[in-house]
């Protein structure tokens, strides 16, 4: 047993306190603000201890591209490489096709033998983002409608497809997330232009998340006779059903948008991704490298971020005004709910996963813990 002591504990469960964590094979076994005796004992000196990072919306990194690895070592290598900046739990995002090839095919093997792994940095599934959207939102212009047959590959097929973002109001799409959800993949609405009807519909149906909150989706409306309709933007305000995924980079969106989706979904409604592109591992730390700006074809500028959570939580707590408790809900246990792992990811108490993270107060990363295996240790002296 292992004990992380005289750390700032970040508990769902308990709040924020002074303890001690401890820890065997690759599950918590105890969190006290007493102190926890073992002959293996890690003292972190008031640093912040939490649960690991998870990230549901990630194409790549600092020295990795989830859909262009080569075998399964190096997937676990990408996912190791996540991990040193505190996401233990990871799911891949891959552009969706109207059709795969068989390379493409055979990646989604890769990441399901990761997903075999009992210890380190965990794959939580694959994530396809499309490419069920409608022309004027779809990214890399793809865009079909949803398709029985291909549906059916991916369910019956390649069972670490765990989630798809697609867009509720094209045709077959309330039985598309029906026919998903009840495969047990999750369903979330993105680069979509779906009116309250669309948005009604997939709740119904059994969608709880929302891609990229104010990226591919519309506001207020007006309809031929001139009356105002809400957007996806104001629907995913207005259901509680549905958690938002959020880019907080303050690029994306400012730091007034932060603050309005903070005050009206709060902490139990956002959950923070980084929807990030492969960057040169050589930057990894250098933050003029976090977000670039990019002209495009469409004469628009778009933000291409490679930001980690890690920043994002030092931007929500410092810089909007966000409490610490509240941060790390939204980059841990909030995501985990939404995927239905809160038993055991997303939190520090007795049974869960060994997953985590310890910090000091500008959220630089000094160890992980993932499932019990250590990615990272830069505390002093040991």
């Amino acid at each position: 047993m292992t004990v992380i002591k005289n750390g700032n504990i970040i508990s769902m469960e308990k709040g924020v306190f002074h303890g001690d964590l401890a820890y065997e094979g690759n599950k918590i076994v105890c969190i006290s603000d007493s102190a926890i005796e073992s002959d293996t004992a890690i003292d972190v000196h008031g640093l912040n201890v939490s649960a690991g990072y998870i990230d549901l919306h990630m194409h790549g990194g600092f020295g990795f591209d989830f859909f262009s690895v080569e075998s399964t070592e190096e997937a676990k290598e990408a996912l190791r490489r996540n991990a040193l900046d505190g996401v233990t739990s990871v799911m891949p995002t891959v552009t969706g096709r109207p059709s795969y090839s068989a390379e493409q095919l055979k990646r989604f093997d890769y990441y399901y033998e990761t997903m075999k792994e009992t210890e380190g940095a965990e794959c939580l599934g694959v994530h396809i983002e499309g490419p069920y959207f409608p022309e004027s939102q779809a990214p890399l212009h793809i865009t079909v409608e949803p398709d029985q047959e291909q549906l059916d590959m991916i369910v019956n097929n390649y069972p670490v497809i765990k989630r798809v973002s697609l867009a509720p109001e094209l045709p077959g799409a309330p039985e598309a997330i029906r026919f998903l959800q009840d495969h047990g993949i999750a369903t979330a609405i993105g680069h979509s232009e779906a009116s309250s009807k669309d948005v009604e519909a997939a709740i119904k149906n059994g969608c709880k998340q929302v891609l990229h909150m104010y990226s591919g989706m519309g506001g207020i409306f007006r309809d031929e006779m001139s009356i105002r309709h809400p957007g996806l933007i104001e629907l995913a305000y207005l259901y509680d059903e549905l958690a938002v995924e959020l880019i907080a980079n303050g690029k994306h969106c400012d730091e007034t948008l932060l603050k309005l989706l903070y005050k009206i979904k709060g902490p139990d409604g956002i959950f923070i991704v980084t929807d990030s592109h492969k960057r040169d591992f050589s930057l990894r730390g250098d933050k003029s490298q976090y977000v670039l700006t990019n002209l495009k074809e469409d004469g628009k500028y778009h933000f291409d971020s490679a930001m980690p959570v890690k920043e994002m939580l030092r931007i929500l707590t410092q810089e909007v005004g966000v409490s610490l408790y509240d941060a790390i809900k939204m980059a841990s246990y909030t995501p985990a709910r939404v995927m239905g792992l809160e038993n055991r990811k997303g939190d520090l108490k007795e049974g869960m996963d060994a997953d985590i993270v310890v910090f000091d107060d500008d959220f630089n990363i000094k160890l992980v813990i993932a499932r019990g295996k250590t990615i990272l240790n830069e505390l002093e002296g040991e």
